[in-house]
């Protein structure tokens, strides 16, 4: 397999990673959560790449379940430490029902996102009967650090050119993943 799949994959990955970030900052919720979902979706067919060709990527996981490409990429990778990302995993895995409205406009929802050290008490000690949308920035960044070692890339690599989207990268306010 030539490694061109692979790096465009980790291209449109960092690309929605940096539109994420942006949508972090500014607060767009549940749209930050969606496109860190997708940026993750990239990220995780880069590494499965590696061993499967494109059109069985396309075949096997076009429904963008996160946790059926994670399960791919564990056993592919055969690293016990990938197992403390199944939480992050399956949280943004949850933001692909936000993509359309219909789930919000059936049940509702609560979106937020964690940051710090900080690990959240899952409801705030409130009981919500609406769905809860939530992930925890650094875990997110940690795992596309992780990514991009099971990838042999460099993510400096893959940092953009305009200064908007490198100060997204670069500036330890959300994620360091590009530092």
């Amino acid at each position: 397999m030539d490694d061109r799949a692979k790096h465009e994959f980790f291209r449109l990955g960092t690309q929605y990673w940096v539109s994420g970030l942006y949508a972090v900052d500014a607060g767009l919720l549940p749209v930050c959560g969606n496109l860190l979902h997708h940026a993750i979706e990239m990220y995780l067919k880069g590494v499965l790449s590696k061993t499967h060709p494109l059109s069985e990527l396309k075949n096997k996981y076009r429904d963008h379940d996160l946790n059926k490409m994670w399960s791919g990429v564990k056993a592919q990778e055969t690293d016990t430490v990938l197992n403390e990302y199944d939480p992050t995993i399956a949280e943004l895995n949850a933001f692909e029902d936000l993509r359309y409205p219909d789930a919000v406009l059936e049940t509702g929802m609560l979106c937020t996102v964690d940051f710090g050290n900080r690990i959240p008490n899952e409801n705030g000690g409130i009981v919500r009967k609406e769905p809860i949308y939530r992930f925890h920035i650094e875990r997110v960044d940690s795992l596309v650090q992780v990514l991009f070692k099971k990838a042999s890339l460099n993510p400096k690599a893959f940092v953009p050119i305009g200064s908007a989207a490198r100060k997204y990268l670069t500036e330890p306010s959300i994620a360091v993943a590009f530092n």
